[in-house]
């Protein structure tokens, strides 16, 4: 969507110029013009949400999911560093 919203969902119906998808967040019918459509993607997003309840894009998750492996591996290179023992 060109001002960045995502829909998650299964096709309900297909037309010439347009198309509806069963939005499962949303719990209703949201008919998409295809001229709007950015991007495609198989499945409906990752399990987890956000605190406000809206889902996690895949390539978000990881790295999210990186920079806190890579903060936590700091945090353990620098204590043993430091360790005068």
């Amino acid at each position: 969507m060109p001002n960045g919203q995502e829909y998650y969902g299964s096709i309900g119906r297909i037309g010439t110029d347009d198309f509806e998808i069963h939005e499962v967040d949303l719990k209703r019918g949201v008919t998409l013009r295809y001229i709007e459509v950015k991007k495609v993607r198989s499945g409906y997003g990752t399990i987890g949400r956000t605190i406000n309840g809206k889902r996690v894009h895949p390539r978000k998750k990881l790295w999210v999911t990186l920079a806190v492996v890579g903060g936590l591996l700091t945090m353990v290179f620098v204590a043993v560093a430091s360790d005068k023992s």
